[in-house]
């Protein structure tokens, strides 16, 4: 009989088995949604410190602000 190589299908997010999900590519999809999250995350916080900051030093840039959001 002779082996043949699983079959693979490419995918968005690379080459996918044609068999069920191995354990370790669910675990790194994972671990890889949570750094995406985490990243998120920090980058919201960055954005929201500086728009603060950039309100604190300007009093028109917060009026401007309040007014769009209205």
């Amino acid at each position: 009989m002779e082996t043949r190589e699983p079959r693979k299908f490419v995918m968005k997010y690379g080459a996918v088995p044609v068999e069920p999900f191995p354990a370790e590519g669910v675990n790194e999809l994972r671990r890889a949604n949570r750094l995406r999250n985490n990243l998120v995350e920090i980058h919201e916080e960055s954005l929201a410190a500086h728009e603060s900051l950039r309100r604190e030093a300007s009093p028109a840039a917060g009026k401007i602000h309040h007014s769009q959001k209205e």
